[in-house]
């Protein structure tokens, strides 16, 4: 179980009964230097009582900023352009990059 002393988060996301947040230490203004963001990425699958903290590419440096699921798949974007998802494994992956900070994720 992770304690969540992290503040700033953006948005949460749930698909199948999982929860997914995702939070850096402070707000945006602090996330450059050594330390970078300090991200973590939480998942949860008792509506948010308990929550596990998991590795994804990016962190610490990056923080997801963003959600969206294709065909059953948690596909994520971080402030720093990459994308990410959750393979069939529960592992999180690279899954490209794009050419400026994600804020927002749909599909059309």
């Amino acid at each position: 179980m992770t304690d969540l002393d992290h503040r700033y988060f953006r948005e949460a996301f749930t698909l199948d009964g999982r929860l997914y947040a995702a939070a850096a230490r402070s707000s945006p203004g602090t996330w450059s230097g050594e330390n970078g963001a300090d991200a973590i990425l939480v998942e949860s699958t008792d509506t948010g009582e308990t929550f596990e903290t998991v590795p994804y590419p990016g962190s610490p440096e990056e923080v997801i900023l963003a959600w969206t699921a294709v065909d059953g798949t948690v596909l994520a974007g971080t402030n720093d352009s990459r994308l990410i998802s959750r393979d069939s494994d529960g592992a999180w992956i690279d899954a490209g990059q794009v050419p400026a900070g994600i804020r927002s994720l749909s599909i059309c």
